[in-house]
């Protein structure tokens, strides 16, 4: 066996690593309103969720803020356009654009999707994170969620830790066969009110954040108690009056057993209101 032959055997051999240290795989399933625009019925969601550490969700998340950087390397953008008669009952548009390049900026995207094709680069606690919610798991919702970020465990006082993270996440769910209730007072000084069966979204970009306080029974059993906040930075939309922009929070409990399984169970709302409030199970492995 030839030395680049080898090579190529142990890079693959340590990129195969990489994808499947820290992995997540779990099903989700949560019922309830905290995600559903004002006016809109509750519904159940099962979703697939998988993650992980240093693997291929979580380069894909490095590369596309790596894009995005690039992105911003060109920066004091200026469009010019000209318009040239031709004489003959037309015109010509030409359009010019420049812009300053800033050479730091390019070098630091650069050295960020490098690190992302690079299989021995070390990413510390990044992680990625993908949920694809399908009907044809059950209930009635579709969509998917990316999230990309920085995730922290820690262990004091020998039984009890703190876990932690903040990640970027976005994406959308189709909520479909809802109740939608709309109010109209356009026409009339009472009003109108006006109810159908149809779909809705839920479209999220922000930034979630979520602690946990730790308690190890055994050093392969432990109970977490946690708090997530998911603000949701979507515009608002104006479609049937709806002025609700759901931003759940989520508090519950998470049972770790034989070090990498899990079950979770947790409580959540979107405003103090009782039809934007609901509850969701996650079950899976870690590790």
């Amino acid at each position: 066996m030839d030395r680049s032959y080898r090579g190529a055997v142990y890079l693959r051999v340590i990129s195969m690593s990489l994808a499947l240290a820290g992995c997540t795989a779990a099903f989700r399933t949560s019922s309830g309103g905290a995600i559903a625009p004002d006016g809109v019925s509750s519904g159940t969601t099962n979703s697939l969720y998988f993650a992980d550490r240093g693997g291929l969700l979580t380069r894909a998340g490095l590369a596309a803020l790596g894009v995005v950087a690039a992105a911003g390397a060109v920066q004091d953008v200026k469009r010019e356009s000209t318009i040239s008669n031709n004489y003959d009952g037309t015109v010509t548009v030409t359009t010019k654009t420049q812009g300053t390049f800033n050479a730091k900026s390019a070098q630091d995207a650069a050295d960020i999707l490098n690190a992302a094709s690079d299989p021995r680069q070390n990413f510390g606690g990044l992680t990625g994170g993908l949920e694809i919610a399908s009907t044809k798991l059950g209930g009635d919702t579709s969509g998917w969620m990316f999230e990309f970020g920085y995730a922290h465990a820690m262990t004091f006082h020998s039984r009890w830790g703190f876990r932690g993270s903040v990640k970027l996440m976005f994406g959308g769910f189709t909520l479909h066969d809802r109740m939608i209730t709309s109010f109209d007072n356009s026409t009339s000084e009472t009003g109108v009110v006006t109810m159908v069966m149809g779909d809705a979204s839920y479209k999220y970009f922000g930034l979630p954040v979520r602690a946990g306080l730790t308690y190890r029974f055994t050093p392969v059993t432990g109970l977490e108690s946690f708090v997530k906040l998911e603000p949701n930075w979507y515009p608002r939309t104006s479609t049937r009056s709806i002025d609700f922009d759901p931003s759940p929070w989520h508090i519950g409990l998470r049972l770790s057993v034989l070090e990498f399984l899990y079950v979770e169970l947790d409580a959540r709302f979107s405003g103090l209101r009782e039809s934007a409030s609901g509850y969701g199970l996650e079950a899976g492995f870690a590790f």
